[in-house]
């Protein structure tokens, strides 16, 4: 995995030379996470945000074979958000999604 460095330990996905897109595995989020203006994140594990999630016009799909669970007390708003799970995803908080579910 190849992350840009940061000082301020953000974080940003916008592809190619940035973090992965794709995520086999489960994903937690204890500082700040951006997504670039129209980044792709897939996810096939479960995601936890338990720090600062902001979205841009980004697209988080939610990918897996089993049950996902998607959880966390952090601050964060999705702009686009895909499901294309075989299984159940359990949200387990509230959810603000901005564009298109």
């Amino acid at each position: 995995m190849r992350m840009r460095p940061s000082q301020y330990r953000v974080r940003t996905w916008c592809g190619t030379g940035c973090l992965p897109t794709e995520f086999h595995g489960n994903v937690t989020n204890h500082g700040n996470f951006n997504a670039a203006d129209s980044g792709k994140l897939s996810i096939h594990g479960d995601w936890m945000n338990d720090g600062n999630f902001s979205p841009g016009a980004g697209t988080l799909t939610l990918a897996s074979d089993g049950n996902q669970f998607f959880t966390g007390g952090g601050v964060a708003d999705y702009y686009n958000i895909t499901l294309v799970s075989v299984a159940d995803v359990e949200l387990q908080g509230d959810l603000t999604v901005l564009h298109e579910l």
